[in-house]
């Protein structure tokens, strides 16, 4: 299964090329359910992907 997912992005490619419907369609989905989503991209080092859902909805 290939994710589309690439680290070590070369100078002028977008931090999140090739990543298809996946990821917005799951930020979609973790903020219906009120939870938060992040991204962080890394030159060389890769991806962090995280997912937050609290137990209370203040």
């Amino acid at each position: 299964m290939r994710s589309g997912l690439k680290a070590g992005k070369t100078k002028g490619e977008k931090a999140y090329q090739n990543l298809g419907i996946s990821l917005p369609l799951a930020k979609r989905l973790v903020e219906m359910m009120g939870g938060e989503f992040e991204i962080d991209s890394w030159p060389e080092k890769g991806t962090r992907i995280r997912l937050f859902f609290f137990a209370f909805n203040p």
